[in-house]
C-alpha cells in the first residue's frame, strides 16, 4: 500500500514539473500571459491524468483507491499549480519587486520623480497596454482605450476578491 502513495506521488511530481516547465517555456516565446497559463496547466494536467491511468493499468491496482488518489491528486495539482503560476509568472511582473530592486540600486535613495524615471513608469504602462491589446483585453478607438473582452474583467474582481477577504484569513 506504501508503494501506491509513492507511485500517485510520483505521478503528481510529474505533472508538476511538466507544468512548471511549460510555463517557463511559453513565458519566453509568448506575452499572452493568460493563454500561456491555460496551456502550461492543460499541459500538466494531461501529464499527470496519463501517469496515473498508466500506474492503474500497469500495476493492476484496486479501483476504489485508484480513484480516491487520482482525485486527491487532482486537487493537489490544481491548488500547487495555481501557487506556482502565481509565484512564478505575478511574482516576477510586480512593480512593487521592481521598485525595490532600482531602490537597491541607490542606496542614497530617490525623489518620487527620479524613481519614476528609473522605473521608465510610462515605458512600463505602454509595455503593459501592449500586451492587453495583444490579448484583445483592451481596445483602441480613435485614441481612446476601451475594455475588450468582458470575461477578463469578472476574472480580475474574482481575483481582487480573493485577495481582499480571503487574504485578511490567511
Amino acid at each position: 500500500m506504501q508503494s501506491e502513495y509513492l507511485i500517485h506521488a510520483l505521478c503528481l511530481a510529474c505533472g508538476l514539473a511538466c507544468h512548471i516547465v511549460a510555463l517557463l517555456l511559453l513565458a519566453r516565446m509568448s506575452n499572452a500571459v493568460f493563454r500561456n497559463i491555460l496551456l502550461a496547466f492543460s499541459s500538466g494536467l494531461i501529464v499527470l491524468a496519463l501517469s496515473q491511468t498508466a500506474t492503474f493499468f500497469l500495476f493492476r491496482l484496486n479501483v476504489a483507491d485508484f480513484l480516491a488518489m487520482a482525485i486527491l491528486n487532482l486537487a493537489l495539482y490544481g491548488i500547487l499549480a495555481f501557487l506556482v503560476c502565481h509565484f512564478l509568472l505575478l511574482g516576477l511582473c510586480s512593480l512593487r519587486l521592481r521598485i525595490l530592486e532600482v531602490l537597491d540600486e541607490y542606496p542614497e535613495g530617490l525623489t518620487g520623480e527620479a524613481l519614476c524615471e528609473a522605473l521608465g513608469v510610462e515605458e512600463l504602462t505602454q509595455r503593459r497596454l501592449d500586451r492587453l491589446q495583444a490579448s484583445g483585453a483592451v481596445k483602441n478607438n480613435n485614441d481612446h482605450i476601451q475594455l475588450g473582452r468582458s470575461y477578463l474583467i469578472l476574472i480580475s474582481h474574482t481575483i481582487l476578491f480573493l485577495r481582499r477577504y480571503i487574504g485578511k484569513c490567511c
